[in-house]
């Protein structure tokens, strides 16, 4: 009886262990790309000698067949293959036609501030007890939904 449970125990060890191995197959044919948008602190420029940098953004693209990742290499210098490959990477979030990428860089960050300020302006709202603040709120959040569209 001990022999059956342990062969039983071995085979389901075995099945555990090819159903991984399945699973990490199926999973390496997917990838997903990401960047670090890295700034250069004004100290570098100045001749410190100090190498101070901030990531200033990040961005990545959804989990996909590796051959259906968006990277081509475009652009005549390298200042241009970055920035296509930040936009391709980034997708809809940088798509501001005849934008720097600085200027995308920043009105993304903007928008995704006002997401985060009307989702919380949603909670206050859904809080309020009181209807005369609930109308307030309610005027703030069409506002701030206002400026969203504008953005975006």
């Amino acid at each position: 009886s001990s022999v059956y449970s342990f062969h039983l125990t071995l085979t389901r060890i075995l099945d555990l262990i090819t159903g991984t191995i399945e699973a990490i197959d199926d999973y390496e044919k997917y990838g997903q790309v990401d960047i670090d948008m890295v700034e250069a602190s004004e100290d570098d420029f100045a001749g410190s000698g100090t190498s101070a940098f901030k990531v200033g953004s990040y961005y990545h693209t959804d989990w996909m067949e590796e051959a259906a990742l968006p990277l081509k290499l475009d652009g005549l210098n390298t200042d241009q293959v970055y920035e296509n490959f930040v936009r391709q990477i980034a997708g809809e979030a940088l798509s501001g036609a005849g934008e720097t990428l600085k200027e995308s860089v920043e009105r993304d960050k903007r928008r995704q501030e006002l997401q985060k300020q009307i989702a919380a302006l949603q909670v206050k709202v859904r809080r309020e007890k009181q209807l005369n603040k609930q109308v307030q709120l309610n005027a703030e959040l069409k506002r701030l939904k206002k400026k969203l569209e504008e953005l975006s």
